[in-house]
């Protein structure tokens, strides 16, 4: 059985290690951050951000098929590997006005006009794949 959280869920409950900026710190995949997330595996405090292209989430376990980084968290999980889910696609509706206001909004990197919530933030584009 999955337990899926909401992203402030899962870092208020478990609470991720952060860096010297307050922001949540990344172990990478190879060299010595895997040899730390290794040395840790058991203490049940590693988790690993998963993009399969349709999906992202974080899972609690130090998984290898599709990971892009780990995170290590203060408070250990319990059960099984993979047993816990968070979700980190935007939501449906915008988190303040329970509805999108969609503004042109010019992309810089590749001067593409496209359409964006004034609010959440959430691209139309976002909207229409996943909301």
């Amino acid at each position: 059985m999955t337990i899926e959280l909401e992203y402030d869920e899962w870092f208020d409950k478990y609470k991720p290690i952060t860096n010297d900026h307050d922001e949540i710190k990344v172990y990478e995949t190879y060299g010595v951050d895997l040899e730390f997330i290794e040395s840790i595996i058991e203490d049940n405090r590693v988790w690993t951000f998963l993009d399969g292209g349709d999906f992202s989430v974080i899972t609690n376990g130090a998984m290898f098929v599709n990971r892009l980084c780990y995170y290590v968290t203060e408070i250990p999980w319990e059960g099984e590997a993979g047993d816990i889910e968070i979700d980190l696609y935007e939501a449906d509706e915008c988190d303040i006005t329970g509805e999108h206001l969609w503004m042109d909004y010019l992309r810089e990197m590749d001067m593409k006009t496209i359409q964006v919530c004034e609010f959440c933030e959430m691209s139309k584009d976002d909207y229409e794949l996943y909301g």
